[in-house]
């Protein structure tokens, strides 16, 4: 009898017994594809293009923890010369400076010099996590500690000199954690020099004279549009600036002019106080912060006053306690409780101007402008008029050259100046082209002239209907998991979740966030929903607004242990994850083990927890480690579920849209030799496991196929066959003599080619009985040599079989030697597919 398994799409299945699998189920599947019912070898990493860890798109780059591939890595020199050639100098060289040679410059490095390569960008050592939007990139990262090199203090200059290497673990932006000894209240990193391993800080350190090890937080960076020699801290600091403001000019004067009872009516009466509040826009994106606590509500009253004898003059509000930047201005006050903007402004200390008079011809003159172009928004009061007879006007744009300007106002009307002034400048290299404000004047008489920063004297009526970002602050320090869903972005420091704006990476609201009782592990998405992963758990998080987010406990304990992290995956419609238990899948409301429902025992294919690794491609979900102590996991979902192990090897897994290709540090999947395949089929036990049977061989069917073919009776290899190769197999791999038990399995090893079949040929053990053996009848074709066994005993050795012409079938008759008795027959010989048994018939009588 034969007994055949013709369909391999059942994958593997190692929780029930052999005997017992569903159709096309196998008790071993090792780097095997048989997604078509056959096996066939997997692909493997290979080809140009893999990398660690994630790949940057827009700065078409990889990037790990280990820093960018070989589109960041740039020399440490500057080279500007006009001349042809120009040398590296004598000896080995270090140089703090990027690399620049200009057009048409040849750089030549003379024999015996070295030119050392290095990172430009900094920080990533510690990276855990990265997302692309937008074309930026933002980078997660885990705290760590630097050393202070002995006697690495300078007190006045807020220096300390690192170690050599710790250098490049830090960020502008990092914190440092208080230490007694050196920084006893923490203070945060400023500045960093590479080349002399040095940092500046916001605190005063204490003078020490031993190496000190110091505890670092470390902020999530940002590298913008591709440019990868940049870094910049993520998030927006909400400025905290000193606001004050303070009423000029004269009531009498300014009566029927621009500013008449800009705050107030005529009683000098306001309901709500006038109060200012301050946002930064980032000198990298033009993205805008969160904006400042409002002034001190008290000094409404006392700055803007109460009376009707005031209520036409204009407000100067100054700014201090800054840096050199720009920001928007915003109030509330007067009969309006709304927050508006009512200016952009740029706030540089070291801005000055200067007011010239010069009878009709009022000049005025600034210094310390930032490259760009300016211009002057004029209003002029108490019958005075300018340039032809207009009362207010805007002034054509001038080009700021070295950071000055100058202007000429002619009055046409009335005697001495009586104008306000407010200076309009567009920067250079800003894409907004947002029109700020860097100084303004109130000129109420050439005696008697007012500056500041800003002039206001708009109604809360005409404020721009610009409303700022409130209550926002900078991303928490050691950001982990950092992870975009659905334009939010999310991320985890211990058992507390953080989100973003919607839409906007660089402000985290001060309500934006959720606690979870014990740490989170892991996050993934599905869809517009946020997966949040605990020890034991799982949770759904979604929402339309940072601080109104719910979560909602799915029903499970298959949650992710800590360092698992890099196995949560996204795939179909629902999410693939390796629990205590197993890999698990969520569709959206249930969670389903699905190694359980497949396999005896799930071990990782690496025994520490944060060397496994998933990725994703075509439905196919692969777990797999740098090493593999345990076989890695290859999880089919296309056309139901099927397991496959793998001995597949990476440290990092990514998948690419662009390229539609998953990458490893060694290439793409699909661009290395394929990987042999190993298979070990059902049992074959004639359909009854307690009877004893003689198996006789084994019968192949499949296409190139090669490796080695082994029978396995009752768990023990007895033979041992070398597949062919051949363009079309399909023989009997006859065993050398025959072999009972109750079961038999077929294993192949090293496959490469395609198997389509596996029988095996059996017959009871009860149906072998003592017998008078005459002859054997074989119907053949081809050449072959013939051994017949009985009782295990040769009786017929080395029969040959010719062939017929033209390779026709022909039948033999083989007689046995007179009085030949025994129980149990058995043929053999070495077929092929044109020299093969058609079929064989005994002729004997029962004793």
């Amino acid at each position: 009898m034969i007994q055949q398994q013709s369909s391999f799409g059942g994958g593997l299945n190692t929780l029930l017994p052999g005997n017992r699998l569903p159709e096309g189920a196998s008790q071993s599947l090792i780097d095997a594809e048989v997604f078509d019912n056959t096996v066939r070898p997997t692909e493997s990493f290979g080809g140009e293009g893999g990398g660690q860890v994630f790949y940057y798109e827009a700065g078409e780059s990889w990037v790990g923890s280990s820093g960018f591939g070989s589109a960041a890595g740039i020399t440490q020199l500057i080279v500007s010369t006009d001349t042809t050639t120009a040398g590296s100098g004598a000896g080995d060289a270090t140089y703090a400076s990027p690399l620049i040679v200009n057009p048409g410059v040849v750089y030549k490095i003379s024999a015996g010099d070295t030119i050392e390569v290095t990172e430009l960008t900094r920080g990533l050592a510690q990276a855990n996590s990265f997302v692309e939007y937008s074309q930026d990139l933002y980078v997660g990262r885990d705290a760590y500690s630097i050393r202070v090199q002995a006697n690495g203090v300078n007190v006045g200059a807020k220096q300390l000199t690192l170690e050599t290497g710790d250098v490049d673990k830090v960020h502008i932006g990092d914190q440092l954690v208080a230490n007694e000894s050196l920084v006893p209240n923490g203070a945060i990193i400023t500045q960093v020099f590479p080349a002399s391993d040095r940092i500046v800080i916001d605190q005063t350190p204490s003078a020490v004279t031993d190496s000190t090890l110091i505890a670092m937080n470390a902020a999530p960076i940002r590298i913008l549009d591709g440019n990868l020699n940049s870094t910049y801290r993520m998030g927006l600091p909400v400025p905290t600036p000193t606001i004050s403001f303070t009423q000029v000019g004269d009531q009498n004067l300014r009566a029927d002019s621009h500013s008449t009872l800009w705050y107030s009516t005529t009683s000098g009466y306001y309901p709500i106080p006038y109060q200012y509040g301050l946002s930064l826009y980032d000198e990298a994106t033009g993205a805008e912060s969160g904006m400042s606590e409002l002034s001190d509500p008290a000094s409404s009253a006392s700055n803007l006053l109460k009376n009707s004898t005031s209520t036409n003059r204009p407000a100067m509000v100054s700014l201090s306690d800054l840096d050199t930047g720009k920001y928007a201005l915003y109030r509330t006050g007067g009969t309006s409780s709304v927050v508006k903007k009512v200016a952009n402004v740029y706030v540089d200390s070291t801005i000055t101007g200067s007011v010239t008079n010069n009878a009709a011809d009022l000049t005025l003159t600034l210094a310390n402008l930032p490259a760009g172009k300016a211009r002057l928004n004029w209003h002029s009061f108490n019958g005075h008029q300018y340039t032809s007879g207009l009362t207010s006007d805007v002034t054509d744009y001038t080009s700021i050259t070295n950071g000055a300007v100058s202007f000429t106002l002619t009055r046409s009307a009335g005697a001495d100046h009586y104008i306000d002034i407010i200076v309009e400048i567009v920067l250079d290299g800003d894409g907004f082209e947002r029109i700020y404000t860097p100084i303004s004047y109130a000129i109420d008489s050439t005696t008697s002239i007012s500056s500041g920063l800003f002039l206001d004297f708009i109604p809360s009526r005409a404020l721009i209907d610009i409303q700022p970002i409130l209550n926002t602050a900078l991303p928490p320090y050691n950001l982990r998991f950092v992870t975009e869903v659905n334009n939010f972005f999310f991320g985890v420091d211990n058992r507390t979740l953080y989100i973003s704006r919607f839409a906007d990476p660089n402000n985290w609201p001060l309500a934006g966030y959720i606690s979870f009782d014990n740490n989170i592990t892991a996050l993934g998405k599905r869809g517009s929903d946020l997966l949040v992963f605990t020890d034991f758990s799982v949770y759904r998080v979604f929402g339309s607004a940072a601080d109104s987010m719910r979560k909602v406990k799915v029903p499970t304990v298959e949650g992710v242990p800590s360092g698992l992290h890099r196995c949560v995956k996204e795939i179909m419609q629902g999410v693939l994850y390796v629990s205590p238990n197993g890999i698990c899948f969520f569709d959206g409301a249930t969670v389903t083990n699905l190694t359980k429902t497949l396999l005896e025992e799930f071990r990782l294919p690496a025994e520490t927890l944060i060397e496994n690794v998933a990725g994703v491609i075509d439905n196919r979900y692969y777990l797999v480690a740098p090493v593999n102590v345990n076989d890695g996991y290859v999880v089919d979902l296309r056309q139901g579920v099927r397991i496959n192990r793998t001995k597949l090897t990476a440290a990092s897994l990514h998948y690419r849209g662009q390229t539609n290709k998953l990458y490893s540090e060694d290439g793409y999947l699909g661009g290395g030799a394929t990987k042999n395949f190993e298979v070990l089929t059902q049992d074959f036990d004639g359909g009854n496991l307690q009877d004893l049977k003689v198996f006789r061989g084994v019968q192949i069917t499949g296409e190139s196929l090669t490796g080695t073919l082994q029978l396995l009776i009752d768990d023990v290899v007895t033979d041992t066959f070398t597949l062919p190769g051949t363009t079309f197999v399909e023989r009997m791999f006859r065993c050398s003599n025959a072999r009972i038990g109750r079961r038999g399995t077929v294993r192949v090893t090293n496959g490469a080619g395609r198997l389509n079949v596996v029988a095996v040929e059996m017959d009871p053990l009860a149906e072998q009985v003592l017998q008078r053996w005459n002859y054997i009848e074989v119907m053949y074709a081809g050449t072959l040599s013939i051994d017949y066994k009985i009782d295990g005993v040769a009786v017929v050795t080395n029969y040959a079989l010719t062939a017929e012409p033209n390779n026709a079938v022909h039948t033999a008759q083989i007689f046995f030697p007179a009085m030949t008795e025994g129980e149990v027959g058995h043929l053999f010989c070495q077929e092929t597919e044109t020299n093969k048994i058609l079929r064989v018939r005994v002729d004997s009588e029962a004793l």
